[in-house]
């Protein structure tokens, strides 16, 4: 909503907020939104250790019984791919470090 402006105004930084603490609920769709603010810089200092981290917590969920959810995580998957080809190696392991430490805190959710 506030990250295409639809019926308010636009503000990345207020989607960024809100696509957060729905990733944190475990939601695929904040998750998703929140690597792409992170990849983009819109609302949120620009972080493709961080983007990467949320593409994999996203495309870790291609078995999900969600056809629209195996979608958004193939998409990811794909994204993070992408960014993977353009990091160090370092990024690239503190990336799936963020992963796995996200992916704990997550795990006491039930969505």
């Amino acid at each position: 909503m506030y990250a295409q402006g639809l019926g308010v105004k636009q503000n990345y930084k207020q989607a960024f907020q809100l696509a957060f603490k729905a990733a944190k609920l475990n939601d695929i769709g904040g998750q998703f939104m929140v690597g792409q603010l992170y990849a983009s810089g819109l609302g949120v200092e620009k972080d493709k250790v961080r983007a990467t981290a949320w593409y994999n917590i996203v495309g870790s969920k291609r078995n999900a019984p969600a056809p629209a959810h195996r979608n958004l995580a193939e998409q990811a998957w794909k994204i993070s791919l992408s960014l993977v080809e353009t990091m160090t190696e370092k990024e690239i392991n503190e990336a799936l470090e963020l992963s796995i430490k996200f992916g704990q805190e997550m795990s006491g959710s039930n969505r």
